[in-house]
């Protein structure tokens, strides 16, 4: 992998073909090949970016792990990992939108931590968020994130 400078596949070429010459690609087609003295073989690729979201996410990548996060899970990771990153720098609006985005953690408890940090604006931005990324049919979890905010605004 590039983007880890370690080997993330590994597969073992077939002896009978002959010794490997080279390995060319054909960019019209965007396929790869491998011919020996005996034997031209398409290398085939697949699924090559299902690791890229957890090295982008260990380089602390987080919008680059969001671009290749596959799954609803993957998401939640990239998103929990962006959330307590930027809460430990300060950058507690940042913080804010991207715990909005996080499921399965207690919103109390992600609100505390805000309003434990003294910042009214980023409590207003976990609210807001967390409000706008609510389905509409979640009417008692809306009403109650509702009922926050004129305490957080005034």
């Amino acid at each position: 992998s590039r983007i880890s400078e370690t080997v993330v596949h590994e597969s073992f070429y077939p002896l009978g073909f002959g010794r490997p010459r080279r390995i060319l690609k054909d960019y019209a087609r965007n396929t790869l090949w491998l011919y020996s003295n005996t034997a031209i073989l398409e290398l085939l690729v697949d699924r090559e970016s299902r690791f890229v979201a957890q090295q982008l996410l260990d380089k602390g990548n987080y919008d680059g792990a969001l671009e290749y996060a596959d799954s609803h899970e993957m998401r939640n990771k990239v998103y929990l990992a962006k959330a307590e990153a930027t809460f430990a720098r300060g950058e507690l609006e940042e913080s804010a939108a991207a715990f909005a985005q996080v499921t399965g953690i207690s919103f109390e408890d992600v609100a505390l931590r805000f309003v434990g940090s003294g910042s009214v604006s980023a409590l207003k931005v976990l609210l807001r968020e967390k409000l706008d990324s609510l389905p509409k049919r979640a009417a008692a979890q809306r009403t109650l994130l509702a009922t926050w905010l004129p305490h957080v605004l005034c």
